[in-house]
């Protein structure tokens, strides 16, 4: 048995390691006065049980006809004097459809899993024990429904920001159903009569929450669904001033911004802040003297942003004495919302009641200008001044060199725009070899903050593994201070890779095991776990991605070396493991450019590398290698992560490149994390083998072993 916090320990996390544990037993989740169990046979999930699954399934068999008044009637009340779960009732009924009962109990679990994975809060508990299946259900693989619901609570999430959920605005029906409306939305409006809330209605509606919250969000666009101002009688007199609370905000965005690694990342940040606090924002360039592009941002009373671009405008600058005057010298113009030729051009009305207009300075050949203005006064410590104090960090002098002049068009200058709320995405970049462009690349080392330095136990532990003089006293004592990295030893241990004999149960005994050598190794690649994100966000999806093929490998490394004797296999590990470490880093540091990286590869762009360097002027390779110098990690591992794309490049530790780089094509061909799916037949994978020298034969004895040790992909979890 074990047990923990939702706080601590992600709800997809949770489910995934409970999938990969391969035990039997049941999860139960409490928070507050909601109570779910989930039921688990290996990697297979057997059962699923929350009040809402209840309801659901209720629904389900009410609405499919099949299930008579009487007959619904019955299992309410059985359900009310017994208290068992609908399903388990469900198992002796023999007066319903099994397909029906079927369809209807599968409705309930995909809904008991998703509700756990919006989970925020709350404690857990695994217990193993006996799981008897469902008759009605069959099992399904934990891990596919986990990965295919993340998806669906990502953008359950994005709809209710845009619908105000947390606000609990009240809500009604702003036309009677309109003969378009789908069942589910025709349902909702149905609803909207009585539920206080939008809250409110998404519980009362029959359907799953994502399609309740997904029928609400359509309504509402289409305009057949109305959300009213939040609690507009209480609202605070006009002579009162009410202080927007910008300051924290302000704080997070002054940190965001001037760890950002560019101009256009801290235009970015600036640009987000504006659209989050002021009622419109217009984000202006202006090329020699002329407006080039401007992009209006309104956020509308539910919170919602929409964003209208305006190419080449007809207005002249020279017309608009505010804009002119902030554009020649620079200053900052803060007061009441003023008649503008520019604005009515852009089609802002006069709408707000204080403004900004702040010049931030020149960009890639234009200058840029903002205009923001929000509906109430904003006073000395409101969003305006804050919004003020961040544009001049952007004209503020820097220590470093100024950029060379870039011949690029106002597109390339102008940071595209989605008509999202997520604002501003995929900025341009100058394409410059990443060998010339250290201080890029200095910056965005030092901008890290998502990926924290080697941790202080691990580098005083590889400092004792390298004292040959080291007593085992006072290496066990310093492993004890991470019981997370004593757990994977033990584990490395026990696996059949170093096992051999009984289990072991003790970091003495892993450590007797293994051998100073090989623990050193292990050291090295099980304390970068924790580094990698795990959430159920997009990143959190590409980061366990990454770590299952950095784990395969390292395991795939580590049999290659040992195969054909001309590296040491540990030493391989290790480096397997830290190939692709630069990924992560322009993963977490460059979400937008990462994004871009991936649909290019996806529309078919070819070699990876090229496409990095397209995008950000560098590659992963050389950031995976400053960052293990940072480290002050060995030589070898260092040439892994920069040569592991062209090992014959490396003019040292030259055979464990070797071993790390058909490690990698043997993950990418054969292993769970990969992008093929030839298998044995692949090109490279046949490219990596032959550059070893082996036979048919050695070959096939080398994919049977490989294809062993790849079943223990989660050697380091």
């Amino acid at each position: 048995m074990f047990k923990g916090d939702i706080a601590q320990f992600a709800p997809a996390d949770l489910l995934l390691f409970l999938c990969h544990m391969n035990k039997e037993g049941v999860l139960t989740v409490g928070s507050g006065a909601e109570a779910i169990s989930l039921g688990f046979r290996r990697h297979l999930l057997v059962d699923a049980y929350c009040e809402a699954s209840d309801r659901l399934i209720l629904e389900c068999l009410e609405r499919s006809g099949t299930a008579t008044t009487d007959a619904m009637a019955c299992l309410r009340q059985a359900r009310e004097e017994t208290g068992l779960p609908l399903p388990r009732i469900l198992e002796d009924v023999d007066w319903l459809p099994a397909r029906e009962i079927g369809e209807a109990v599968a409705a309930g679990v995909r809904e008991t899993v998703f509700r756990l994975l919006l989970k925020e809060s709350g404690d857990f508990q695994f217990t193993e024990i006996a799981v008897d299946a469902n008759r009605f259900f069959t099992p399904v693989d934990g891990q596919a429904l986990v990965m295919d619901l993340t998806g669906q609570v990502d953008e359950y999430r994005e709809l209710l920001r845009g619908i105000g959920l947390l606000d609990r605005r009240p809500v009604r029906a702003a036309v009677p159903g309109p003969a378009e409306a789908a069942a589910a939305e025709a349902y909702v409006l149905a609803l909207a009569g009585s539920p206080a809330s939008v809250e409110d209605l998404l519980a009362a509606a029959p359907f799953p929450r994502y399609d309740a919250v997904r029928a609400v969000a359509t309504a509402v666009d289409r305009g057949w669904l109305e959300l009213a101002s939040a609690a507009p009688e209480v609202a605070a007199p006009a002579e009162v001033p009410v202080e927007p609370g910008a300051f924290a905000p302000y704080r997070q965005a002054l940190r965001r911004l001037l760890q950002a690694p560019d101009p256009q990342s801290r235009v970015r940040e600036l640009l987000q802040f504006a659209q989050a606090h002021c009622l419109v924002t217009v984000l202006l360039v202006v090329q020699g003297g002329r407006l080039r592009r401007a992009t209006v941002y309104h956020r509308d009373p539910a919170g919602r942003l929409s964003a209208r671009d305006h190419r080449e405008p007809t207005v002249a600058f020279a017309d608009d004495a505010v804009f002119q005057h902030a554009l020649e010298h620079g200053l900052p113009f803060l007061g009441a919302v003023f008649a503008s030729p520019v604005l009515a051009a852009l089609e802002v009305d006069e709408c707000g009641t204080d403004c900004a207009l702040l010049s931030l300075g020149p960009l890639c050949g234009c200058d840029l200008m903002i205009y923001a203005a929000t509906a109430d006064r904003s006073p000395a410590t409101g969003p305006l001044a804050c919004l003020e104090l961040l544009a001049w960090q952007l004209r503020a002098p820097r220590t470093e060199a100024p950029a060379a002049a870039v011949d690029v068009s106002v597109q390339d200058a102008f940071p595209s725009v989605g008509a999202d709320a997520g604002g501003v995405a995929g900025p341009g970049r100058p394409q410059t070899d990443a060998r010339h462009d250290t201080p890029v690349l200095d910056r965005m080392l030092a901008s890290i903050k998502d990926l924290p330095p080697m941790p202080q136990v691990v580098s005083r532990i590889l400092e004792m593994l390298a004292n040959p003089e080291c007593r085992m006293t006072e290496l066990t004592t310093a492993l004890s201070h991470d019981p997370a990295l004593v757990a994977r030893l033990i584990k490395v241990g026990n696996s059949s890779l170093y096992g051999g004999g009984k289990e072991i149960g003790s970091l003495n005994q892993a450590i007797v095991r293994l051998g100073m050598r090989t623990t050193r190794s292990v050291v090295v690649a099980a304390s970068t776990r924790s580094l990698f994100p795990t959430d159920s966000t997009r990143v959190g999806l590409l980061g366990r991605a990454l770590w299952q093929h950095a784990v395969e490998t390292g395991l795939a490394a580590r049999r290659v070396s040992e195969f054909v004797r001309r590296a040491d296999p540990d030493e391989a590990f290790a480096g397997g493991v830290l190939h692709d470490l630069g990924k992560l880093i322009v993963l977490l540091n460059l979400p937008d450019e990462s994004r871009e990286i991936q649909r290019r590869l996806d529309a078919g762009a070819g070699d990876a590398l090229a496409v990095e360097r397209s995008v950000l002027g560098f590659d992963h390779t050389l950031v995976g290698e400053r960052l293990l110098a940072s480290w002050g990690l060995p030589g070898g591992l260092r040439a892994c992560a920069r040569h592991h794309h062209d090992p014959e490049a490396a003019e040292a530790s030259l055979d464990l490149v070797r071993a790390v780089a058909c490690g990698n094509a043997l993950s990418h061909a054969l292993g769970r994390a990969g992008d093929r799916t030839a298998g044995a037949a692949d090109p490279a994978l046949r490219a990596a083998t032959d550059s070893l020298g082996l036979d048919e034969a050695a070959r096939s004895d080398l994919l049977a072993l490989l294809a062993q040790d790849l079943e223990q992909s989660d050697l380091l979890d």
